[in-house]
């Protein structure tokens, strides 16, 4: 069998017999499907072994898509899930989830899978390797209606056809499954995506799609990363552009226009980028009134951008502190776009970071993007994440009398160690990572990355232990992922949700620590809320100076 029978064969499948009959001719082309092969699943929300489920998938594909790779994308979509299984024990039966496992498909795929067909001759361009691993990688990633956020990495940087068609994957691969409540929901939501809904949302995500709206089209992606001979163009086409680019050019130099549109009120909106073209975020956006009066939040034109920032010594790094950003890093773009960076400037980020979430290419791919920042970030250990030091990247090394997890490729981002005390900004600073996942288990049914080690272990608080012991239980600051037990704020517990079943060990540990140490501040992530509780800073959209009463609010999209 050669790779064009075989996806003929999965194109005209009525009937999954028809793909099945053929099993042993597809194994002796890609050995690597041979695991699939009644593998059972043992998981309530599917009835097929792998095998079976994976062709299901493909027959429940529609048979005129244009897109020969998303029917082999199909076949091996779920690959990866016998390297992925993580069995649990509940009420004596062994149920056993995948977390991660779409990741471990793409790259059994892109590893194994096209390198074997590739030296069996078989033909695979360039953008079709693109396209397959795109398919295998996110077929399984959750989206929602109404909320943008969740598929805006699905739609980047792909075609409106393939985006839609992965929406079809995941249909055809949800109903390849037992019905029930959570999978006939991901059905009704895909297939909204994958229809003239998910039309008019991905041409509002995707601004690289021209569309007409109050007589100016979107700005198409020949402007992006281009001079200021660009934006001077741009400024010829409305009065209004005028005034916003010379107001851009004034106060936020590290921007340029990335799309501009008019409403029916005659407001002029513009979305704007970072120069660097890897960064293909959206990180503000604004309106002028036909007037010219500007509606945002407007700096004091007497100071600038560093002085607000650093106040009389404008050349000096200062550190930075915020909360979770679960891989999303928009703020700290932003951060950026407005107030420029200095060799050295800190950002600490309180745990959640989600750098090190998907392993593999996946992350190496933020790591790159957030090398193009500058900044420096220092990094607590969170609960959805990965510990640096199981990852195998990572190297202990001193920083600030301490030591912190650092990746030889990436220098600038630190990954602290709990217990660790660092002198920052002059300040004796405690880190205490890591808290319960109060969605564990619906994580766990739905195949989301949970991970074991996200709590401290009996060893980690040992160590934090005898280093208080060493310095007297007397320190500057503490840098938490959760808060002390008497510091939860409860009325942001998720309602209906037993709290009996909630494991607050970490939270009853920080708060015997917090009644017998001596410090001035404490700061702490994980509630994704901004409150302050009297020395305590609970952080998450806020970016504030280290040790200072001064929040650095600014709009984001």
């Amino acid at each position: 069998m050669k790779i064009k029978e075989l996806i003929n064969l999965l194109r005209q499948a009525n009937d999954v017999k028809d793909i099945d009959a053929r099993r042993e001719e597809i194994v002796e082309l890609i050995p690597q499907t041979a695991i699939m092969i009644g593998f059972d699943q043992q998981n309530r929300a599917h009835k097929y072994d792998l095998w079976i489920h994976s062709l299901h998938t493909v027959v429940g594909l529609p048979k005129d898509i244009d897109d020969d790779m998303l029917y082999l994308a199909a076949l091996l979509h779920d690959i990866g899930k016998p390297d992925s299984r993580v069995p649990e024990e509940k009420d004596g039966m062994v149920i056993m989830h995948y977390p991660n496992h779409p990741h471990r498909s793409m790259e059994l795929t892109r590893d194994a899978v096209i390198p074997e067909l590739l030296a069996k001759g078989e033909a695979l361009s360039e953008d079709e390797i693109r396209r397959l691993i795109y398919y295998v990688e996110y077929h399984d990633d959750r989206v929602d209606l109404g909320m943008d956020h969740l598929v805006r990495h699905l739609a980047m940087g792909v075609s409106f056809g393939e985006f839609q068609n992965l929406m079809k994957m995941q249909v055809a691969d949800a109903k390849a499954h037992v019905l029930i409540p959570i999978v006939r929901k991901r059905i009704e939501v895909c297939g909204q995506w994958a229809g003239e809904y998910g039309k008019s949302q991905y041409m509002m995500i995707n601004p690289a799609i021209s569309r007409q709206e109050g007589g100016i089209p979107y700005i198409k992606e020949t402007f992006w990363g281009q001079s200021y001979a660009a934006t001077d163009e741009l400024a010829s086409v409305s009065p209004l552009l005028n005034t916003a680019v010379e107001y851009q050019k004034q106060y936020y130099e590290y921007l340029i226009p990335y799309s501009y549109w008019t409403d029916k009120q005659g407001r002029l909106y513009i979305r704007w980028s970072m120069r660097d073209e890897s960064l293909v975020r959206t990180v503000w956006r604004y309106y002028f009134c036909p007037d010219g009066r500007f509606t945002g939040e407007e700096i004091p034109r007497n100071i600038s951008n560093r002085e607000l920032l650093r106040g009389d010594k404008p050349d000096t790094p200062v550190v930075l502190i915020t909360g979770d950003t679960h891989r999303h890093f928009e703020r700290l773009i932003s951060f950026v776009s407005r107030f420029g960076i200095i060799d050295g400037e800190l950002m600490i980020i309180l745990g959640d970071a989600g750098i090190n979430y998907m392993g593999g290419q996946a992350d190496d791919n933020v790591k790159y993007r957030l090398s193009k920042l500058g900044l420096k970030l220092l990094c607590v250990h969170g609960n959805h994440e990965m510990r640096p030091e199981t990852t195998g990247l990572y190297k202990e090394v001193e920083w600030h009398g301490g030591k912190v997890f650092v990746e030889d490729r990436y220098p600038f981002l630190m990954f602290a160690k709990d217990g660790e005390i660092y002198d920052i900004a002059g300040q004796k600073t405690l880190v205490i990572g890591g808290a319960y996942s109060v969605d564990k288990y619906y994580r766990l049914e739905r195949g989301y990355n949970w991970f074991a080690d996200e709590q401290p272990s009996a060893e980690i608080k040992a160590r934090v232990e005898q280093q208080l012991e060493k310095c007297g239980w007397k320190v500057d600051v503490v840098l938490s992922h959760t808060v002390p037990y008497k510091y939860q704020p409860t009325d942001l517990f998720i309602k209906g949700l037993d709290q009996s079943t909630v494991d607050s060990s970490t939270e009853e540990w920080l708060g015997k620590i917090e009644e017998k140490l001596q410090y001035k501040q404490w700061y702490a992530g994980h509630y994704h809320c901004d409150r302050d509780v009297e020395r305590l800073k609970i952080m998450y959209r806020k970016v504030a100076k280290f040790m200072s009463d001064t929040d650095l609010n600014f709009e984001m999209e």
